[in-house]
This record gives structure tokens, sequence and C-alpha cells, in this order.
């Protein structure tokens, strides 16, 4: 689960805007298993900054830096983690807004444990559309919205299992998934809730549950 605290320093969302993303996540469970989990495998807090450049109406470039760390709770290793790239967001529709995403990601690690570094370089692109299927959630009024992506990676990713056997090195990924978008978003000091969402994420031999807060793309 991602949690998108941040910061923007215009009102209307253009220009620098920090972001403080936390997440939390669980590996090697499955929904076939008999038991729910009981912890959080891995954490992590990567802030950033961004600048959002709008071209046009439909167009806005944003162009980000990352720096922070994970951490793997169950063999208590930090990881130093770095990110630069850009995403090119495109809006269309009229009464409806729907979202074309593309992202693309140069992302080094370096463990603290053994000083292991390792480069992710990848690509997403996705569509999020919104529905006129319109619902009532807590006295907020929302759409039903539903996306779709794949993410193709460059390098080398691979996820190790509890067994060496069951390893898998991933090249793409596909996902798809469901969000509640609120018709006036929940807004906290460092936190706008515009959706809420969950979604499904499998390819080369994994799957992934996730659920996600704003656009998910």
């Amino acid at each position: 689960m991602k949690i998108p605290f941040s910061y923007r320093f215009q009102e209307d969302g253009e220009g620098l805007r920090l972001r403080l993303p936390i997440n939390i996540g669980i590996y090697n469970w499955s929904m076939t298993d008999h038991e729910a989990p009981d912890s959080i495998n891995v954490g992590s807090f990567i802030p950033g900054i961004e600048y959002r450049f709008r071209i046009n109406e439909q167009l806005v470039i944003a162009p980000f830096f990352d720096l922070g760390y994970a951490h793997d709770f169950d063999s208590s290793v930090n990881t130093l983690v770095t990110a630069v790239g850009s995403s090119f967001k495109y809006q269309f529709g009229d009464e409806l807004q729907h979202w074309w995403v593309n992202r693309i990601t140069l992302a080094k690690a370096r463990s603290e444990d053994d000083n292991a570094e390792s480069t992710l370089t990848f690509w997403q692109t996705g569509v999020d559309l919104e529905t006129p299927i319109k619902g009532s959630f807590l006295d907020y009024d929302f759409n039903l919205a539903a996306y779709a992506m794949t993410r193709v990676y460059f390098d080398n990713f691979s996820l190790e299992a509890d067994d060496p056997e069951k390893d898998v090195d991933v090249r793409q990924t596909y996902e798809g998934g469901f969000s509640l978008k609120l018709k006036d978003p929940w807004t906290f000091s460092f936190l706008e809730v515009g959706r809420l969402g969950i979604g499904y994420q499998f390819g080369d031999g994994f799957d992934l549950y996730k659920v996600f807060i704003n656009l998910a793309i």
C-alpha cells in the first residue's frame, strides 16, 4: 500500500511539488493461503521532488528525483534507493475524465548489509477511464473508474523467494483494477485523497495485490 503524502508550493498544483510517499508491503503470501498475514514485511520512505510543466490543457510533463530508504523487517536490512525519471500525463474526456500516463524511471538500490548495488530501468504506460457508474460512500459521491497498465523492465529484475528454485526474473508485468473517484477529494495537511482503489499485477511468475490512493498509473 502506498500513502502519497505530498506538499505543493502552488495552489493550482503546477510547478514544484515535494513528494513524501510511505509504502508498506507483504511478500511471499498468496490469496490461496489459509491464514491472513500477521505482519508487515517491508516498508519504505522515499521522498522526492517533482516539477510539473503544463504543456496545454491536456498534457502535463513531470520530471522527478527521489532519494530514500527501504527496510526489510524480516532481515533488518536497510536499502538506499535513488530514482530519476519523468511522467507524461494526458487527460481527455468531457464530463468523464480519463487519463493516459507514460512513465520512464531509472532507479538504483544499495544494500547497507553488504553494499550490493542494483540498477533498474523501466517504462510503464497505462490508461485510467472514469465510468458513468455513480455511488456514495460516507456522504462522499464518487464515480467508478477502471484502469489497465503494463510495465517493461530493461534490466534483469529478479524476485527472490524463500525457496531459491522459485526465484523469478521479471521482464514485463500487467496490471488492472478499479477505484472510487471522489467528486470532492478528502483534504488533509499533507495528503489529498482523490480516489481509493484496488489492483492486481501479474507477469513472469509472480503476482501482486495492492490497495492504492489516487491514480494507480
